[in-house]
């Protein structure tokens, strides 16, 4: 795979929560449920974890990362145990929305499902799971994995401990519960080398899934918990009804995938043109949204992905601006001859006005021919504009069997660009 067509695919599976960098393929996930509206995962992801719930027992927490992805856990969902190079004991995918929010060394993790009825069905299949299969100890060779569970007193749910011994997966530890509609999690991980949890750190665990099993069935009623500015993200994010029918995307019904999420503080975005470097300087936050990715270097239909950058001033925006001006232009790469035989790729960047707004570009084409069934072409444009305290970029990619040779619309995503930093700069 060559660099620009691993960038397209960074962006085109972008999504929240932890990847598990445990032996064994990752898990590939499907769901058909629907984009969750601004409302609904607003209030979702308002009732979920939060840095000043973390206690001293399980670490400190200054920053949030929250979200959703569909399917959950994209291609990597995080277990609740596993054996090496075996199946991994998860709740079920099909049908749900997978919420997450992370602070510190903690994770709560909320599967949502269509009905309180589904979510009862899949609970029941999920406790039976961690009965039966969540009480072990593997050895091969160096590496050992002991995993244990058990009912909480209180009735609520399970509790699965996993000491481990593995290089790059410090032992965690899980409570999990029936809460309505939804199954939650919530997981302490400790730190690299960490190979049992303590009984404090388990008790502080247990402690805190009855807080936010409680705030999740109080969610409908519950005033401001996370930070304003993720509130205001999340109205002011791409929905599904602004995308122009000029830029078809994948729907959730084919399969396609769907994640939002937010980081505060904000996190310099991957720089895809050179990875050695930032790509812009972190500010107050990072908020994406990603629509009709399915998962893959090939890019069934379309996708659309946006990103907007917070600072905390105009003038910081514009100081990151001039940032950006200098790192995109590592995007100008080109390699072998487009739409011959191996991997070739153009990438080419420029700037460009945007409803009055400065804006940079950057043009990808990506033609790969490896013989019969590994013939395809990839095109993505991305625009990032600048408005007000914040730099707001959108993408747009597809892909076509075969040296197909086709356009990308990009007056099309010029406009939805411009569309995207109005409102962005309506958030409030």
């Amino acid at each position: 795979m060559n660099r620009t067509r691993a960038s397209i695919a960074v962006i085109a599976a972008a999504t929240v929560g932890l990847s598990l960098a445990l032996p064994g393929a990752a898990l590939a996930a499907e769901s058909t449920a629907p984009v969750p509206t601004p409302e609904v995962a607003s209030q979702t992801t308002n009732a979920m974890l939060q840095p000043t719930d973390i206690s001293g027992a399980l670490g400190a927490a200054s920053g949030l990362q929250t979200g959703y992805v569909i399917p959950p856990g994209g291609q990597d969902p995080f277990p609740l145990c596993y054996k090496l190079g075996q199946t991994r004991v998860l709740p079920a995918l099909d049908g749900a929305i997978g919420y997450s929010s992370t602070a510190g060394q903690v994770t709560e993790e909320i599967y949502v499902y269509p009905s309180a009825t589904a979510a009862q069905s899949a609970w029941a299949a999920l406790d039976r799971q961690i009965a039966r299969t969540c009480t072990f100890v593997q050895v091969d060779g160096k590496d050992r994995v002991r995993g244990r569970q058990g009912q909480l007193p209180d009735g609520s749910g399970r509790w699965v401990q996993m000491d481990l011994n593995l290089r790059d997966s410090p032992a965690f530890y899980s409570t999990v519960g029936l809460v309505d509609d939804g199954i939650v999690i919530t997981r302490f991980q400790g730190k690299k080398g960490l190979q049992q949890t303590t009984a404090t750190q388990r008790a502080a665990t247990d402690a805190l899934f009855g807080v936010l099993t409680e705030r999740y069935a109080d969610r409908t009623t519950l005033g401001q918990v996370q930070p304003a500015a993720v509130s205001a993200a999340q109205r002011a994010l791409l929905q599904p009804s602004d995308i122009p029918s000029s830029l078809p995307i994948q729907q959730p019904a084919a399969g396609a995938w769907t994640s939002q999420s937010a980081k505060v503080p904000g996190q310099a975005p991957f720089n895809r043109c050179d990875s050695r470097k930032d790509l812009l300087p972190d500010g107050t936050g990072t908020f994406t949204q990603s629509l009709g990715s399915s998962g893959d270097v090939f890019i069934k239909t379309g996708l659309v992905y946006e990103e907007a950058m917070s600072y905390d001033s105009a003038d910081s925006a514009r100081a990151a601006w001039t940032t950006l001006n200098r790192t995109i232009k590592d995007c100008n790469r080109s390699e072998g001859t487009l739409y011959a035989k191996g991997g070739n790729y153009r990438t080419v960047t420029g700037t460009v006005d945007v409803d009055g707004m400065p804006g940079l570009y950057v043009r990808e084409v990506d033609t790969e021919d490896y013989g019969a069934g590994s013939r395809f072409v990839t095109k993505a444009y991305t625009v990032y504009v600048l408005k007000g305290d914040s730099i707001v970029g959108v993408q747009y990619a597809s892909s076509k069997m075969g040296m197909t040779r086709f356009s990308v619309d990009e007056a099309a995503v010029r406009d939805l660009t411009a569309t995207a930093a109005q409102k962005w700069s309506e958030r409030g």
